[in-house]
């Protein structure tokens, strides 16, 4: 399961961030945020080899008997590693010593010194530098040399190898296996660091260890402080001596897995490293991090820039929305078809519905009225419905409070009254007949984020409305067929219990 982690996150963040490029780029900057959080979990990964969602590395051993392995990384160092395997020898105990190379060309009598006191040898770089992970050749580059210098200095070629500085990376894990080495961690961890107190990492290795654990300690420091002596070395007598109360017997990594410590020799060595191709993990990250990059900037460029505000007559309403709204406004009666369609999270298709539009100017009448029967009735500021209405009968009702609180909205916004509008909006135009309207103050209790009018025709009149809902939700209006200033019944438009004026 968890070398299936890192699949699942990526294919989830390539859908995703196509999702939000397709669906909603107005989220460009969501797709940024998900690039941090990815990069973020990779630099996790390959700080904890033990997550293994890079691949296999072994961990620790077999807890059923009680053994465990101490491991010390760095080396080899003249003074120091002679005097971790002094302590070692005198209690019988034995250790693995992952060398780095370079440090094995200058001083190969310790690392044959290991071999020959029946200690393990393991590789842990050339260089023992990290950037060694981030290609395929560097780190196939970088494996033959640790081994050739290992091989050169005891005649045996190491199996185990532990990457340097404990990172890992497909690319690396990919090298090391064409090579034939076997990564290794740990299970338990000293932080046995320069500054550290020989009694902490004493403390921290016996109040944890466990059968079967692997622990990584240090017989050589950084280049800048090799002379100085890692807190391990003073630390292990303790050590050694916890171990023995417990019943654990410290034995080679190799002893522990009951895997063998090294390969055989090749029958012919290699004159250069054979470089793996780039592991298909490693070109899925580097094409999901693309994809997310790519996505992000097409959504951010996509997004319609706001235009320069036209020059305003009123508080916040441009000149040529004035100008349109009263236009407008100027309309006796309207009589159109609509095509209303809403879109919605919840919905796996949009919501459409088609009828018939007709206003009075007078009074302020709206009549709204669906193929399938439904009828809705706007008037003086208030909603009603008709449905099941019949001549003669008033079954018509006003529909309650919650339903109808959009009621001053949508009479402003249909009869385009600009003293209302102003109350809750500031509007801008964008051009080609297209004017927004955004809430004033996220203060007021408008249910829209913004409302879309499109204009046009001869004579001017109102051909498209976009309402974008504080949930989610958009609803689109499309009206064609218009029909302007021609005369419509009164009773069409009565209120319940309303009579028509003699």
């Amino acid at each position: 399961m968890k070398r299936l982690f890192l699949p699942v996150v990526l294919a989830a963040s390539g859908l995703g961030a196509a999702a939000v490029w397709w669906l909603a780029p107005d989220l460009w900057p969501l797709l940024f945020v998900l690039l941090t959080a990815l990069v973020l979990l990779l630099v996790l990964g390959a700080l904890n080899p033990g997550w293994q969602w890079f691949g296999a590395v072994a961990l620790r051993g077999n807890g059923q008997r009680k053994q465990v392995a101490l491991t010390f990384d760095d080396g080899p160092h003249p003074v120091h590693t002679r005097r971790i395997l002094d302590l070692l020898d005198e209690v019988g105990a034995r250790g693995t010593f992952f060398m780095v190379g370079a440090r094995v060309g200058e001083s190969p009598d310790v690392a044959r010194e290991v071999v020959e006191r029946g200690h393990q040898v393991g590789h842990h770089g050339d260089r023992h530098n990290w950037r060694v992970m981030l290609s395929p050749r560097r780190s196939a580059l970088d494996l033959h040399a640790g081994s050739l210098a290992i091989a050169s200095a005891t005649g045996l070629w190491p199996r185990f190898f532990r990457p340097p500085i404990g990172l890992v990376s497909p690319e690396l894990l990919a090298a090391a296996q064409e090579a034939g080495l076997v990564p290794i961690a740990w299970s338990l961890r000293s932080f046995d660091g320069r500054s550290v107190a020989p009694e902490r990492v004493r403390d921290r290795i016996l109040s944890s260890v466990e059968p079967g654990d692997i622990v990584l300690m240090h017989d050589a420091g950084p280049d800048r402080h090799r002379d100085e002596a890692p807190p391990a070395v003073a630390a292990l007598p303790d050590v050694l001596a916890g171990l023995a109360e417990r019943g654990l017997e410290p034995v080679t990594v190799a002893e522990l897995l009951d895997e063998p410590a090294y390969r055989e020799e090749p029958s012919s060595h290699p004159a250069a490293a054979r470089t793996p191709s780039r592991p298909a993990l490693a070109r899925a990250v580097a094409a999901t991090l693309a994809v997310i990059v790519l996505a992000a900037t097409a959504s951010a460029l996509a997004v319609e820039p706001e235009r320069p505000p036209a020059p305003v007559l009123s508080d916040g309403f441009p000149a040529s929305f004035v100008a349109v709204a009263a236009t407008l406004a100027g309309h006796r009666t309207v009589q159109s078809r609509f095509r209303q369609s809403k879109s919605s999270d919840l919905f796996v298709d949009e919501v459409v519905r088609t009828g018939l539009l007709q206003l009075r100017s007078e009074g302020r009448r709206l009549l709204w009225t669906y193929d399938e029967g439904a009828r809705l009735l706007l008037a003086d500021g208030r909603l009603f419905s008709l449905s099941g209405m019949t001549p003669g009968r008033t079954r018509a009702r006003r529909l309650p409070p919650a339903a109808s609180r959009m009621a001053e909205l949508m009479e402003a916004l249909f009869f385009l009254r600009l003293g209302r509008l102003e109350k809750h909006f500031v509007a801008a135009d964008l051009g080609e007949g297209w004017f927004r309207l955004r809430p004033r103050s996220p203060a007021r209790a408008v249910p829209f984020k913004s409302v879309r009018l499109r204009v046009g025709g001869q004579p001017l009149a109102l051909q498209e409305v976009v309402m974008e809902e504080a949930g989610g939700d958009t609803t689109t209006i499309v009206f064609t067929d218009v029909e302007l200033n021609e005369p419509l019944a009164e009773e069409l438009f009565r209120k319940p219990g309303e009579k028509v004026a003699p």
